[in-house]
């Protein structure tokens, strides 16, 4: 069952249209992430979803329900969404437990007080339940908000930015967290991010947004290995890409049609689509399909090296001039300047036309 259905959707502010035919599914219980650079139309989409901003075309259906469209638009408090913003939006001036009961005051006081004790047990928060926001940390304040947002059981959740303002290295884990929480609750979420890390390490399933569209929805291993356009495949993780032509019935390939000749060697089993013979093409190249072997009768520079713990990312010049990136194993380490060889590991590879 589909939890939310977003059906052609496009919206403008005045004659600026910055959503452009955006369509989706989010099934029960699931969490999506809307995922894209600033600027690409995802919290404006986010905002519509809630009620907050009205399409100029397409439908949004909740529980089945038509809430936007061309005839209808129902209010955001009568939509049964919650949402978490980036800022948290805690009352200072009440205490944990009470920011949680804010959204379920009108019922019976035990309910409301069972329904607290749930939350706080679920974000592991119950010997803070008399504190106020100001003696929490940023993701203690993270979690009450969630928590706060969940107390009325809301049919979607809607989380904008929800890790910004916190630090680098606690956000995939806050993440991580968050996830666990919805999890436990059977919470259908979208999480509004332009953070892939934040987005693989929360989402069941991503939509990456640019320029007001949605280029591919898909899990994130999917995003990864095998994104169809070339926004896609920069935007997500790290990789090169390396040009390369489709080679002709003269060659002496033994299989022409789906051969490939790039500065690296000859690819001979790459999916090459709707590529023709003699057509350019450019190939996603990841640092992992990159190894370093002496053997190798290809050759680059390397240029500059980052090390990360298990690994050395280096960054190598090929001889006409581009540059790829290989992941190594940090047992061994090569230096800036030093030639070495490059082998092409061929099974991950996406080929795109020019």
């Amino acid at each position: 069952m589909n939890r939310l259905q977003v059906k052609q959707v496009d919206i403008s502010y005045g004659k600026t249209q910055v959503v452009h035919n955006a369509s989706f599914d989010l099934g029960e219980g699931t969490i999506g992430c809307l995922l894209g650079p600033s600027g690409c139309g995802k919290t404006t989409l986010l905002l519509a979803i809630a009620g907050f901003q009205t399409p100029s075309r397409g439908e949004i259906i909740l529980n089945d329900q038509i809430v936007s469209d061309s005839k209808t638009s129902v209010l955001p408090e009568k939509r049964q969404v919650g949402m978490v913003f980036q800022d948290f939006a805690l009352f200072p001036n009440l205490t944990v437990k009470d920011n949680i009961r804010f959204g379920i005051r009108s019922l019976a006081t035990h309910v409301q007080q069972t329904r607290v004790d749930e939350l706080l047990a679920l974000i592991s928060m119950q010997d803070l339940a008399e504190s106020f926001p100001h003696q929490l940390s940023g993701g203690q304040q993270q979690r009450v908000a969630l928590a706060r947002a969940m107390a009325p059981k809301p049919s979607l959740l809607l989380l904008d930015e929800p890790f910004s303002s916190l630090d680098v290295d606690l956000r995939e884990q806050l993440a991580r967290e968050v996830r666990s929480i919805l999890k436990k609750e059977c919470v259908s979420a979208i999480l509004v991010t332009h953070d892939q890390h934040e987005a693989f390490a929360m989402a069941d399933n991503i939509c990456v947004m640019h320029a007001g569209r949605i280029q591919q929805q898909d899990t994130a291993y999917n995003l990864y290995r095998k994104p169809t356009n070339q926004f896609v495949a920069d935007f997500i993780g790290e990789g090169s890409l390396i040009k390369g032509k489709v080679l002709n019935e003269l060659s002496h390939a033994v299989n022409f049609e789906n051969t490939i000749s790039t500065e690296l060697g000859a690819l001979t089993k790459p999916e090459i689509g709707d590529c023709k013979p003699n057509d350019d093409v450019e190939i996603l190249v990841r640092p992992e399909d990159i190894r370093i072997n002496s053997d190798s009768a290809f050759k680059g520079i390397i240029i500059d090296r980052s090390f990360r713990g298990a690994h050395y990312l280096y960054s190598i010049r090929l001889p006409n001039g581009q540059t790829i990136q290989c992941l190594d194993n940090s047992n061994r380490s090569f230096d800036v300047n030093a030639q070495v060889g490059i082998e092409l590991l061929q099974e991950y590879l996406v080929v795109f036309k020019k």
